[in-house]
C-alpha cells in the first residue's frame, strides 16, 4: 500500500510541471477571462487578438485595446512596447495581431476598478493591414432609392400642409 502511495506521489511530481506549463503557454479568451474573473483575477494569463482603436499614451505607461474575436480589454503597458504595435484596427484597416502576457485583474484598484491586464511582455505576432472595403451596388443604388423616396414624401407632405394653411385662411 505505502509503496502504491510512493509511485503515485512520484508520478504527481513528474507530471504537474509540465500540466502548468503547458497551462501558462495557452492563451485564454478574453471572454472567458471575463465570465470566470474570480477564477482568472491576479493570474497570469496570455491573451491574443488584434490592436484596436488607438494607443492613450500617459507618460512611461499606455492603454491598448485588444480584440480576440470574442471579446476586448485593454491592457495596461510599457510605452514603449505599445510603440512597436505599427497598426491598430479601425474601419478602414486590421490592426497588428499581437500576444500579451501579463496579470488579470478583475476591478485594479490601481486603474479606478477597471478590468484590465497588466502586460509584462508583447509578442508582434503578425502585422496589420489596410482593408479593402468596396461599393456593393446594390447598396449603394438602395440608398440612392430610399434618399428619393424620403424626398419625394416630404416634398408631399410639405405641400399638404401648405394646402391646409391655404383651405383654413381662406374659408
Amino acid at each position: 500500500m505505502q509503496k502504491s502511495i510512493q509511485i503515485i506521489f512520484l508520478a504527481l511530481l513528474i507530471v504537474l510541471p509540465f500540466t502548468a506549463r503547458a497551462y501558462a503557454a495557452d492563451t485564454v479568451e478574453i471572454n472567458q477571462l471575463i465570465e470566470q474573473e474570480n477564477r482568472f483575477n491576479r493570474t497570469q494569463v496570455v491573451v491574443q487578438g488584434e490592436a484596436i482603436g488607438e494607443p492613450m499614451e500617459r507618460g512611461d505607461m499606455c492603454w491598448v485595446n485588444l480584440n480576440d474575436g470574442t471579446n476586448a480589454i485593454g491592457i495596461k503597458m510599457k510605452t514603449s512596447d505599445a510603440r512597436r504595435i505599427a497598426m491598430f484596427g479601425n474601419y478602414r484597416q486590421k490592426g497588428d495581431t499581437v500576444r500579451v502576457t501579463g496579470t488579470f485583474y478583475k476591478a485594479c484598484a490601481e486603474d479606478g476598478g477597471e478590468t484590465d491586464i497588466h502586460a509584462v511582455s508583447l509578442e508582434i505576432i503578425s502585422p496589420g493591414r489596410v482593408t479593402e472595403r468596396p461599393l456593393d451596388s446594390r447598396k449603394a443604388a438602395a440608398a440612392v432609392s430610399l434618399a428619393v423616396l424620403t424626398a419625394l414624401c416630404l416634398a408631399a407632405l410639405k405641400h399638404k400642409k401648405i394646402d391646409r394653411l391655404f383651405q383654413r385662411k381662406g374659408g
